[in-house]
């Protein structure tokens, strides 16, 4: 970290760019011969356009980021629901309660990466049904791009930095 870098005792609290670079630099626990090089490329493009949008949520609607609500909002049916509905899945308790937070006011430029994101994933639209007829690719190479997360902060790991 830089070490003109402002002090954040919790990185979760701190800027987009803290935030994103905690969760690459978790990416950079997994070894080396863990995974397919393109889908650990995947991986940070994928945190890479989450990061601003959790921050965005966090200092906007008031939603608590840790590692689990990073995962989460990682997962494809909440990034959809995000890119067609303007909505962000909160993953508020550990009882499985999600919550749907209205994020019509969120910048276009926040979008747009994670659009591009999806865009990548062959045969992925986001008009469609995630889970529907003809998905089963786009579902599959995204499983692997978020699994090489899951190598870094599995669900069930150690427990979350919470802000």
């Amino acid at each position: 970290m830089n070490s003109t870098a402002p002090h954040c005792p919790n990185p979760f609290t701190c800027d987009v760019g803290m935030l994103r670079s905690l969760l690459v630099s978790l990416l950079d626990e997994v070894p080396p011969d863990a995974g397919d090089p393109v889908f650990r490329r995947r991986a940070v493009a994928l945190v890479g356009a989450v990061a601003p949008v959790l921050a965005w949520v966090r200092d906007c609607k008031g939603v608590r980021i840790d590692l689990r609500q990073s995962y989460f909002a990682m997962e494809l049916p909440n990034m959809q629901a995000l890119v067609a509905s303007r909505v962000f899945r909160n993953h508020a308790s550990v009882d499985g309660l999600v919550i749907e937070t209205p994020v019509a006011d969120m910048p276009e430029a926040l979008i747009r990466p994670v659009q591009a994101y999806l865009a990548m994933l062959p045969d992925f639209d986001p008009s469609r049904p995630w889970d529907g007829p003809g998905t089963a690719l786009a579902r599959q190479q995204h499983s692997y791009a978020l699994s090489y997360l899951a190598q870094a902060h599995p669900r069930n790991g150690p427990a979350a930095i919470e802000a």
